[in-house]
């Protein structure tokens, strides 16, 4: 989690986006796996669905990150890494 409690104003959703370009930098993750990482450590957040997590990996695409999916076998959702 990125402590910003000594700047008085931020953009809650421009520091999620870098903090899933970290977490993907460091693991390959899943959707499910950002999306519970978020849900655990911002409750009081809004993010209650993948399609969140979709828009931040489409910013990071349009900033030049190359995000790749990953298919598992015998899993229904690929792991993501950046």
């Amino acid at each position: 989690m990125i402590n910003l409690q000594t700047t008085s104003k931020y953009c809650e959703t421009s520091v999620r986006v870098i903090e899933t370009l970290l977490l993907l930098l460091n693991n390959k993750l899943s959707t499910n796996d950002i999306l519970n990482y978020f849900r655990k450590v911002y409750p009081e957040s809004k993010i209650n669905n993948k399609e969140v997590i979709l828009k931040y990996f489409n910013t990071l695409k349009v900033a030049g990150y190359e995000i790749q999916k990953e298919k598992d076998i015998g899993k229904s959702e690929g792991n993501v890494s950046c």
